[in-house]
C-alpha cells in the first residue's frame, strides 16, 4: 500500500543516498508453460505487476543471454565466467542445455554432469526456457525450471519474450523483443514491428559465427564473443 511504499523509499534512500537517482525500473519475470499461449490479457496483467506508484527508485537490471550449451562443460564454464565478469543480475538460458542432439557433433568437453554442477551454482540467477533437446529427465537433474516453453521479462520499459525458437512464434506486441536460440546463428533483425534477436550457440556456432552471448543493460543489447569483442549492438 501507499504507506509501505513510503517506508521502503525512506529505507532505500538511507542505504543508497549517493546513487538513488541513477536507479531504474527493476525487471519482472514470468515463465510460461509450453501449453500456454501468450495472450494480450496475460501480458497486460504482467505489465501491471511492473507498473509502480510514482517517484519510486529502481535498481537497473543487467542480463547475460545465452543458448545451446549442448552439454559442453568447457563452454558452460566460460559462460559462468562471463556471467561473473559482466556482473549480470540474471542468466537467461534459451534451451538445449545438456544433450548434444542427434544432428550435432559432440561439443568440446562433452559432460552433461559437469554442466549440471556448474549451472547448479547459479540456480538462483537463471531464467530458462525449454529447447527441443531438453526433456523431463533433464528437469530431474537441474535445480531450476527448464520445461517452460516461453518466458517473459519486463525491464526498463521493454517487453522481452524468450523462447528456444522451435515452437510457433507467440503473439507479439509492436516494439517487443523476441529472443530465441535454436539456429546456432546470431540474429539482430526487425520483423513485423518487433525486434528478433538470437545470441547464437555457446558451444556449436554455425555459419562462421563465434562462440558468444548477448549482454542486456539500459535498453541496449550487445553481442559479444568470449574474448570480450562486441561485434553487434541494438539500442532501443
Amino acid at each position: 500500500d501507499r504507506s509501505c511504499g513510503k517506508g521502503f523509499r525512506r529505507l532505500f534512500k538511507t542505504f543508497f543516498p549517493a546513487r538513488r537517482k541513477t536507479y531504474k525500473r527493476a525487471a519482472t519475470f514470468l515463465q510460461i508453460s509450453s501449453e500456454t499461449v501468450l495472450s494480450a490479457d496475460l501480458k497486460i496483467a504482467a505489465v501491471g505487476v511492473d507498473t509502480p506508484p510514482p517517484q519510486w527508485y529502481y535498481i537497473c537490471m543487467k542480463f547475460l543471454i545465452t543458448s545451446d550449451i549442448h552439454g559442453s562443460a568447457e563452454y558452460c564454464r566460460l559462460t559462468a565466467e562471463a556471467f561473473a565478469r559482466e556482473k549480470a543480475d540474471k542468466l537467461l538460458l534459451l534451451g538445449d542445455i545438456l544433450y548434444h542432439g542427434p544432428r550435432n557433433p559432440l561439443p568440446a568437453e562433452y559432460s552433461p554432469q559437469e554442466v549440471v554442477r556448474i549451472l547448479s551454482g547459479l540456480k538462483e540467477k537463471i531464467i530458462c526456457v525449454q529447447g527441443n533437446c531438453d526433456s523431463e529427465v533433464d528437469q530431474m537433474v537441474l535445480p531450476f525450471p527448464v520445461l517452460c516453453g516461453y518466458a517473459a521479462v519486463f525491464a526498463d520499459g521493454l517487453e522481452m519474450i524468450l523462447s528456444h525458437g522451435h515452437r510457433e512464434t507467440p503473439p507479439l506486441k509492436k516494439g517487443s523483443v523476441y529472443i530465441t536460440g535454436h539456429t546456432h546463428v546470431p540474429l539482430n533483425a526487425v520483423e513485423n514491428g518487433c525486434y528478433h534477436l538470437n545470441p547464437g550457440s555457446v558451444s556449436l556456432p554455425k555459419e562462421g559465427s563465434g562462440h558468444g552471448y548477448i549482454v542486456y543493460e539500459n535498453r541496449t543489447f550487445a553481442f559479444k564473443t568470449f574474448d570480450g569483442n562486441i561485434y553487434d549492438t541494438l539500442s532501443i
